[in-house]
């Protein structure tokens, strides 16, 4: 009986030491090339659309079950050297700033320096 007690004692004690919930940016930037945006409960999907437009991003995924929006840049002419991929991240940069100004806009996945 100590054996099966002792044995469901550390199988909670276990459990107990795991995260209760998982954030969204937990990983660092986990899609390489997308901004991760949640917007006001009260914008509309047309509203999101124009924002979006407006900015110069266009949604890769979403919303999933929290309202959150996977965002691109707008795509331009596909290369692979290392001066266009330097210029996507300073997109991303440029993006991010550009809908952290908006006041429908809830939260920016924060970007991390590569």
């Amino acid at each position: 009986m100590l054996a099966i007690g002792l044995g469901g004692m550390a199988a909670t004690a276990y459990h107990w030491s795991q995260p209760l919930f998982v954030t969204h940016t937990l990983a660092a930037n986990p899609t390489p090339g997308v901004l991760h945006i949640a917007f006001d409960r009260s914008v509309s999907i047309g509203e999101v659309e124009d924002a979006l437009h407006s900015a110069g991003a266009h949604v890769i995924t979403g919303p999933d079950a929290s309202g959150i929006f996977g965002i691109a840049p707008l795509p331009a002419a596909p290369s692979t050297d290392a001066a266009a991929l330097s210029a996507v991240s300073e997109q991303m940069r440029v993006l991010e700033a550009r809908l952290r100004a908006d006041a429908r806009v809830r939260w920016v996945e924060p970007l991390t320096d590569p």
